[in-house]
């Protein structure tokens, strides 16, 4: 749940700033995620590979993900409810299945880069820097994340420009997106390792 909350505060102060800053200001929430060992549904597709070694079954795989994924939820929806922060989601609302599953690709492919350089970063110092940079590319390039858009897309429910049919329609090819994408990641740098 902490991972929803943080990656939603980041959200909050990334609409709060020019977008220049947006990026910067967004990796704060990866940041205090990576920091602080948060669980973000993202991050956590790395760990197909658990299951690709034999280390836990498919069964439990899924379960942990759709645990985390309902908590980082329920993390994002506290923010919501309590911040008082709206974004505009237009250009959201407004992607097709195709285009959502892609900019869910890639914003997860970026994202785990960053766990994964984090994680070789021998400083917290290091684990920050190499943070930015990803999260700063994929905000710069209007990629989707579910669980940034579990803030963005209620937030604007919230204030009557969205709806929670608009919210299914994007999340659904997001999450989609965003699993493909770290599977990728995770299933290449495994293969490289053999």
């Amino acid at each position: 749940m902490l991972a929803g909350i943080f990656i939603a505060l980041a959200a909050c102060g990334s609409v709060s700033v020019s977008p220049d800053l947006a990026g910067i200001i967004f990796s704060t929430g990866l940041i205090m995620v990576i920091i602080g060992g948060a669980e973000l549904f993202t991050g956590n597709c790395l760990t197909i590979t658990d299951w690709i070694d034999g280390k836990t079954s498919l069964g439990s795989l899924m379960s942990r993900w759709t645990k985390v994924y309902i908590a980082n939820f329920i993390g994002a929806m506290l923010v919501v409810l309590t911040s008082g922060i709206h974004a505009d989601v237009t250009q959201k609302l407004n992607l097709t299945f195709t285009q959502a599953f892609f900019e869910g690709v890639w914003c997860n492919v970026l994202v785990c880069m960053a766990v994964i350089m984090a994680r070789k970063a021998d400083s917290t110092a290091g684990k920050v820097l190499v943070t930015i940079f990803p999260v700063w590319l994929f905000v710069a390039c209007g990629f989707e994340h579910s669980i940034a858009n579990m803030f963005f897309i209620p937030s604007a429910i919230m204030a009557g420009t969205a709806t929670w049919s608009g919210f299914i329609i994007n999340i659904v090819p997001v999450t989609m997106g965003n699993m493909f994408g770290g599977v990728l990641v995770a299933y290449t740098y495994w293969r490289g390792s053999r």
